[in-house]
Formats: C-alpha cells, structure tokens, sequence
C-alpha cells in the first residue's frame, strides 16, 4: 500500500515538473512607449468675419481718404491703391526745405522707392512744376493698408455689432485692445482702434475699381529736380 502511494506523488511530482511556467512580459523601456497624441481644437475665425475678410485678399484697386487723428490734431491724404503701387495726394504742399515742396508721392512697396512732385497752383509749388524729385522711401511710407489690416485679425476676433460709415455698412470686429470695422461689401478697413494708443485711423471716401495704371505710374517726361 505504501509502495502506491509513493508511486502516486511521484507521479504527481513528475507531471507538475513537465508544466510549462507562465511568465510575465517584460516592462516596456522608455523608448518603447508610444504617448497617445495630444490633440488641440484649433480656433477658426468665426465664419461671417471670415467672409469678409476672404473678400479683402481680392482687393488689389481701390481709393480712399486716410486720416490718423488724436486729441491734439489730426492728418490725412488721399490714397490711389493699384496692384501694389500707391500714389499719395496731400491737399496743401508738404514744405521739406526751403528748396523742395511735394503734394503728390508715387510709392513702389516693392522697389522700395518713392517720387515726389509738386503740381499744385500753390506758390509753394512755384518752380518745382514738371520736376519729379527722389525722395527716403520710409519718409512717406503708409502705415496701414486697410486689404492688410482686415486680413491681420487674429482667429479670437468676435464681432462687437454694425455701424455705418459714410452711408457703407460695417461689421465692427474686435480683439484684444483692437477693434476694426469692415466694409461689409468689400472686407477693406474703414476704421481702426487700439485702446490706450491715442489714435484713430479712418479710411474713408472709399472708391472700389476706379484706380487706373497712369493714376500710380511716376509721371513721364518729368525732369529729375536737385533738391
């Protein structure tokens, strides 16, 4: 009897040694892993701003009066917008020294040149008449496009309401310290604002199409003036 049950442990013992032992995976190394990844919702402009301002990337010919105004005075001059060339009209001469006057300025952005002439009846314009003068680029630069500044706004703008400019209705788009009116038919600028700067800039009198190649071409057969 003995002898069976030592036959059956061992047996027993035999059949477990044969068993194969589980083990378990090894960690994964550093690596090895493969983080999940982070996805960030971007944020769209809200879809009636970017309408309009889809609408500002096709306006290559336009017009318009440009005034910066504060609380101690105020400037302006009329702009002529044609397929990246700008012609600047002032409506008294600008006095550089007592040898050169200027009212109207033919500004490449490109080139990075800038032409001035005098054609007023002003006698400020007496003896500069059909003389064309080189003038610093960056003196007469503009400070604003309004097709440029619509297409600046950032995707957190929200629209603040409408308001009407010289008959032209426009969304008034806000962001930041800056609010900005659109023309609702064009996109472009009428108006621009930043909190606590002291300004205002205004694009009015504004004019869609009615700018001609010769209207920002350096008039021809002009003499160079010594200034």
């Amino acid at each position: 009897m003995k002898l069976v049950i030592i036959g059956c442990i061992l047996s027993i013992l035999m059949l477990t040694a044969c068993v194969p032992v589980q083990e378990s995976p090894p960690e994964p190394l550093p690596s090895e892993i493969t983080e999940k990844p982070i996805i960030v919702e971007q944020l769209k402009l809200d879809p009636a701003i970017a309408e309009l301002v889809e609408k500002s990337k096709t306006a290559d010919n336009y017009r318009y009066f440009y005034k910066k105004t504060t609380s101690i005075a105020s400037s302006g001059y009329l702009v002529f917008y044609y397929k990246g060339k700008i012609k600047k009209e002032y409506s008294t001469p600008v006095r550089v020294s007592k040898m050169l006057s200027y009212d109207t300025v033919y500004l490449d952005p490109i080139e990075k040149t800038a032409f001035a002439v005098c054609e007023s009846l002003s006698v400020a314009c007496e003896g500069l008449r059909l003389k064309i003068y080189p003038i610093a680029y960056s003196t007469e630069d503009l400070p604003y496009l309004p097709h440029l500044l619509s297409q600046g706004i950032p995707a957190d703008a929200v629209i603040r309401g409408d308001e009407l400019i010289e008959q032209r209705k426009t969304m008034i788009v806000a962001y930041g310290t800056t609010t900005i009116n659109l023309d609702k038919f064009s996109g472009l600028t009428m108006k621009y604002v930043v909190e606590g700067s002291g300004e205002e800039h205004s694009f009015t009198q504004l004019g869609l199409n009615s700018v001609k190649t010769e209207d920002v071409e350096v008039p021809k057969g002009y003499a160079v003036g010594e200034k």
